[in-house]
């Protein structure tokens, strides 16, 4: 009896497992068969690559309704694109998730590596045409754009470029002619003639699909309308539902962010750290950033772009020499109380002007295309290209300066926040405080250690913890070069070179005849002697790097006590061991590499 049981249970499993791998079979015939059906949909679409950064990226060139849409062949919108058309041609019926996936990547295996798939660029929000004209998306339902010409500018219905839009992009508003510049004054503060200057310098700069581009800092004290101000600009050119942001983490999110905006906008900052002025700035001119590729171990995600920029805060932002020279600086004073609006008046009065101000906008960067050509700098300022830009849409007519405004406004506030920056810079006023008591209109030579030697009566409270370029040559070398363009603009050349056989390196100020400013005009503590040194060093013997510091700070000063003024150079070259006593052996060059 037993054995019979046991020879029924053997068949009930023996069937059992011929029904589960039926099943298997089954459903593996009606994946095959949902992905086969789901290829020849997405085959339906025009495939395409876009090869531009050198890794290639398929896309999709879908029909709906009376417009073409263009999306990534991996991204969201054409995976929904794909089960809503298999639903439709299947009476309802849905659709794996697997038969999904092995369709994308199977077309985007056709669209990137097929000999009949094509290359074509794809663009977000602005585009250059063929014809020296420029596209702008204006991310409407329609997918229509703007297309702008040296002729005028017109709103196309099928444009001639290719567009996909990101998640998060909202639509410019239809652009109308015959604006008036005031009404953007009535919602922005805005009051002087400067402040609206940069502003719309910037909107046109923006405007244009090529870099590099203007950073645009807004500051200001609680109740000015910073971000109230950000919000409306960026509304003008780029509008997205996240208009300004928190600043990012690190610059992977930095890129990501600028691989899905066509503006760059972060809001209420306290300052910058070191890492993301620098990140900024290649931001600003054009650069990449790298990563390993997500589940791969040796291929990297490489994100190239150049983007404009918006930030504001209460804080001074643009405070580095390379972020303040790519800055246009919008500063606000507090609105009055009897002045301010609120924000519902506020936006309620922009939705009805934004469009006439969209018209102006696109009405002087027509004018930039015609007067290109024949715009000429004579002298061009940092970022020219964008300087270049705005000037010829000056010639135009259409924007409310006259011709040559620009410039004059753009070069004045370069030079107001280059000042600004020396004032509070400890080296920077050291060295035109020196320079002016001691050597004005000459030249002061020594290495890094003698500078400081020089230097150090004219500090104001010197700090060892902070003012590390007083004991460190590294640190010293690295600061000169930071500051050096800031001087440069304040009549006083910063040279780098190498003077004897044993290439002692040392530093080379000049005075080039420009009147220098500061804001002492006499030293901090005592006069320029190796008494004043040791007092001073005396005074900080408190620090927590007192000993050590002191020790090395008098060691040097007293060696090179004579050599200091930069009146006996023969000295600077013996006290570093040098055979070569005399100066005639130095050589000195922009070029040449010091301070390891």
């Amino acid at each position: 009896m037993g054995d019979v049981t046991d020879i029924q249970d053997l068949k009930v499993k023996r069937e059992s497992k011929r029904t589960l791998a039926d099943e298997l079979a089954a459903t593996q015939e009606e994946s095959e068969s949902q992905r086969d059906k789901l290829i020849k949909i997405g085959m339906t679409a025009t495939l395409f690559h876009d090869d531009i950064s050198g890794d290639r990226v398929g896309y999709a060139t879908i029909k709906r309704k009376e417009h073409r849409e263009v999306w990534p062949i991996r991204s969201k919108r054409f995976k929904d694109w794909l089960r809503a058309q298999y639903v439709n041609s299947q009476d309802g019926k849905g659709v794996s998730s697997q038969a999904v996936q092995e369709t994308i990547d199977t077309l985007d295996a056709i669209a990137c590596w097929s000999e009949a798939s094509s290359a074509h660029k794809v663009h977000q929000r602005v585009a250059w045409d063929e014809n020296d004209g420029i596209w702008i998306d204006l991310c409407d339902e329609k997918w229509q754009a703007v297309k702008v010409s040296a002729n005028g500018w017109e709103v196309v219905d099928k444009p001639d470029v290719y567009f996909t839009r990101k998640r998060g992009m909202l639509a410019l508003p239809q652009p109308v002619s015959d604006g008036d510049w005031s009404s953007l004054w009535s919602i922005a503060n805005l009051k002087t003639k400067e402040q609206r200057i940069m502003a719309i310098a910037w909107l046109l700069g923006a405007l244009r699909p090529a870099g590099p581009y203007p950073i645009l800092v807004v500051e200001g004290e609680q109740g000015s309308g910073k971000s109230l101000l950000s919000r409306l600009l960026r509304g003008l050119i780029d509008p997205n539902e996240a208009t300004s942001r928190r600043p990012p983490r690190d610059e992977r999110d930095l890129f990501i962010a600028a691989g899905n905006n066509h503006v760059v906008a972060f809001e209420n900052l306290s300052g910058l750290p070191q890492w993301l002025s620098d990140a900024l700035c290649v931001l600003s001119t054009g650069g990449g950033f790298a990563t390993r590729a997500l589940y791969e171990n040796s291929e990297e995600t490489i994100i190239n772009a150049m983007r404009p920029i918006l930030l504001n805060g209460i804080d001074a932002i643009a405070t580095r020499g390379d972020l303040r020279d790519r800055t246009l600086l919008l500063t606000l004073n507090r609105i009055p109380d009897d002045e301010r609006q609120s924000e519902a008046e506020i936006w309620h009065e922009y939705e009805r002007v934004k469009s006439q101000i969209f018209g102006l906008l696109l009405d002087a960067v027509s004018a930039a295309l015609r007067y290109w050509d024949s715009t000429k700098l004579e002298k061009a300022p940092r970022m020219a290209d964008f300087a270049r830009w705005i000037i010829a849409a000056e010639q135009g007519g259409s924007l409310p300066w006259d011709p040559g405004e620009f410039l004059e406004v753009y070069l004045s506030a370069q030079t107001q926040m280059t000042a600004q920056a020396i004032e509070s810079d400890k080296l920077a006023q050291a060295i035109i405080d020196m320079m002016r008591r001691e050597h004005e209109g000459g030249e002061w030579t020594g290495t890094a250690t003698q500078l400081a030697h020089t230097l150090t009566p004219y500090v104001e409270n010197p700090d060892f913890k902070r003012d590390t370029w007083l004991y460190n040559p590294r640190v010293m070398g690295n600061r000169l070069r930071r500051i050096a363009p800031d001087l440069r603009v304040q009549g006083l050349d910063i040279r780098f070179g190498t003077v004897g056989h044993e290439k002692t390196r040392i530093i080379t100020l000049e005075d080039k005849g420009n009147s220098l400013s500061a804001t002492s005009a006499t030293p901090a503590w005592g006069e320029k002697t190796n008494g004043g040194a040791e007092s001073w060093a005396d005074k900080h013997a408190d620090n927590d790097l007192s000993l050590s510091a002191k020790s090395r700070f008098l060691s040097a000063t007293m060696s090179a006590e004579k050599s200091s003024s930069g009146a006996d150079l023969s000295v600077v070259a013996d006290n570093a061991g040098n055979a070569d006593k005399h100066f005639p052996t130095l050589s000195i060059g922009p070029d040449v590499e010091v301070f390891d």
